[in-house]
């Protein structure tokens, strides 16, 4: 069978053209939705993926309407390719049915995972850059003033479990750990512990 998936993000948006086009196509049923791509409750999507089976087309008007980013339209492609299902792009001319197409579609995959590879890059740098200059990365505490008084008192009565102390204050012991490094162990040291 021919399955068509017709997709617009808001509702205010139409989806005639893409069904026009899907028909055209020879779609033998068409699932269609007025809905985000990165909404994780595309009912229709879902009930569209239920109903492939091996030696079936997909078709869509265009490749964003089946992800909201390339590096997950490629993993969807990836999953269609191993189960035996076609996949074909109108807009993009991509046919997974031809030889050219599959090549296509997995020369897309290489450019996402390299733009993927160069995002992190970037950001990797950047951060570095950053730390050079100063700057403190994540996010900024509330460990401050009063609170932090408060927190050093507490965690100085050795009487009061650390896992506690972290409860009472809506923080992790691991975080007391990063902020108060040495604050029992000076306290259980004078005291000869």
């Amino acid at each position: 069978m021919i399955y068509g998936y017709a997709r617009v993000s808001t509702d205010d948006q139409n989806l005639d053209m893409q069904m026009r086009a899907l028909k055209a196509a020879g779609c033998d049923l068409i699932f269609s939705e007025k809905i985000s791509a990165s909404s994780t409750s595309r009912k229709q999507f879902k009930l569209l993926m239920e109903n492939l089976h091996r030696g079936d087309t997909l078709v869509v008007w265009k490749l964003d309407r089946l992800g909201r980013d390339l590096m997950q339209v490629i993993k969807l492609g990836q999953k269609l390719d191993a189960d035996g299902i076609e996949l074909r792009s109108l807009t993009e001319s991509i046919d997974t049915t031809t030889a050219m197409g599959k090549f296509f579609f997995q020369m897309l995959g290489v450019f996402a995972e390299l733009e993927r590879n160069i995002t992190i890059e970037r950001t990797r740098a950047g951060l570095a850059a950053a730390k050079e200059r100063g700057m403190k990365l994540g996010r900024p505490t509330n460990i401050v003033g009063k609170r932090r008084e408060a927190i050093m008192r507490d965690l100085q009565d050795v009487s009061i479990p650390v896992r506690v102390v972290a409860d009472k204050y809506g923080v992790t012991t691991t975080t007391l750990a990063k902020h108060f490094p040495r604050a029992r162990s000076t306290v259980l040291a004078k005291m000869g512990r």
